[in-house]
């Protein structure tokens, strides 16, 4: 944040949540505010202007000072966008998003009928095979459920962590097939190749990488799982706090770091939720997470 003679006032990293977002942005006064182009530019941009704020979004390779720099780091980056903006945002070659309504990827029916003859002819078939699809997604959805209904109840008790549905929860339990046959809940994580390989030798302890050992469609899910807890939409839970936290202090790859390790948590605590079929607490009262005691 700069004051109008350029001068610096406030430099900090914020998460890239809602929430976060909201708290931080929503107790400042109304300013003009840059952000490159990315992955999460479009739903902030929209966020910073319901707050009242003049969002710009820069495209950063069109900017020759960050696109060819030749020393890249999120620090100057922000600082170069920030004196950029200050003097003139046009030099930040600026673009506007599509609205949330604008920026959907299926086409409805309804739409295809205000579209040109000529455009309505040559997606039609296009048109009558997404709808086939998205009709079998249906039912093998609805499939799924009854099946979880009927043969395999406990399920449910998977299903308490918010990012975890019913297709994740029933291959957990297809693919674990007997809780039982691990003696700790950890062995779990171990089974589905999330665990970290070790390497000690005198003093020196690399970081390794997980073993991948184990079906990789379940750690498949399982990572994709972990996305959606520490992702903008995941629920607060001692789990995502946990996660966002080691998210911070891991450096460069600390998320990508982040989301393995919640990966590997889920696939312990789920077994644990498994074999006792406790009711999972997300946050614990007292604010103290409890997730070192099932790891």
């Amino acid at each position: 944040m700069l004051d109008q003679a350029g001068g610096v006032l406030l430099e900090r990293k914020v998460s890239t949540t809602p929430k976060t977002l909201r708290e931080t942005f929503g107790a400042m006064p109304r300013s003009r505010i840059a952000l490159e182009t990315g992955t999460h530019s479009p739903w902030v941009s929209r966020l910073l202007t319901e707050l009242g704020d003049e969002a710009i979004v820069a495209h950063a390779r069109n900017v020759r000072l960050i696109g060819e720099s030749r020393r890249k780091d999120d620090r100057l980056d922000a600082r170069t966008l920030a004196r950029l903006v200050r003097i003139d945002p046009q030099l930040l070659r600026p673009v506007k998003h599509r609205s949330a309504e604008d920026n959907a990827r299926g086409m409805k029916p309804k739409a295809a009928q205000d579209l040109s003859p000529e455009l309505k002819s040559a997606l039609e078939p296009l048109m009558r095979e997404t709808e086939f699809v998205s009709e079998r997604i249906c039912e093998y959805d609805q499939l799924l459920e009854s099946m979880v209904r009927n043969r395999y109840p406990e399920a449910e008790w998977l299903k308490q962590i918010k990012g975890v549905g019913t297709r994740i929860a029933l291959t957990y339990m297809l693919t674990m097939e007997d809780p039982h046959r691990f003696r700790k809940s950890r062995d779990a994580a171990c089974y589905v190749g999330l665990q970290p390989g070790r390497r000690n030798s005198g003093q020196s302890e690399p970081q390794m990488h997980i073993s991948k050992e184990g079906d990789p469609y379940l750690r498949a899910l399982l990572v994709q799982a972990a996305h959606h807890v520490l992702g903008p939409w995941g629920v607060d839970s001692d789990l995502r706090r946990w996660g966002m936290k080691l998210a911070q202090h891991g450096g460069k790859r600390g998320k990508k770091r982040a989301v393995i390790a919640v990966a590997r948590k889920l696939a312990v605590l789920l077994h644990r939720l498994w074999v006792s079929g406790d009711v999972y607490v997300p946050l614990q009262p007292s604010g103290r997470a409890t997730l070192p005691s099932v790891a």
